[in-house]
């Protein structure tokens, strides 16, 4: 499903968080080849947005599915991150970004993305990462 980005640091976040769930490589429901990046807690909460369990690697028919079966949705979630998880990231994602401003969230959020991308050894699969993107 097609997404709009923003620009900055949120966007830069945006691009890297969907390689990394997408890196996965298979649909988390099915196990064919996944292409989509499915938020669990929805992707307008920031404090959730970019948090690594909390999306799944779909394919196009699950990711459907998923979005439009609540039973299917919490079958998946119970199943990859438990309820207890599920709980905590919807008041997690209620509470909102907590101590410190948007800005330097997503500055913070780019930067540990960074590091997991490279963990991940993604770079070679995917473009390059412009080096303005990372800490001087």
């Amino acid at each position: 499903m097609s997404v709009s980005r923003v620009s900055g640091d949120r966007g830069r976040c945006d691009l890297l968080f969907s390689r990394i769930v997408r890196s996965r490589g298979a649909c988390e429901r099915c196990g064919r080849p996944g292409t989509d990046t499915a938020h669990i807690v929805g992707r307008r909460f920031s404090a959730t947005r970019c948090a690594e369990d909390n999306a799944w690697c779909l394919c196009r028919s699950c990711h459907r599915i998923t979005g439009t079966w609540a039973d299917e949705f919490m079958a998946l979630a119970d199943g990859t991150i438990g309820n207890d998880r599920y709980e905590a990231l919807r008041r997690q994602a209620e509470a909102g970004i907590v101590g410190q401003t948007s800005l330097m969230f997503w500055r913070d959020s780019l930067q540990r993305l960074l590091i997991r991308y490279d963990e991940l050894g993604i770079a070679d699969d995917w473009p390059k990462v412009p080096k303005t993107w990372r800490k001087p």
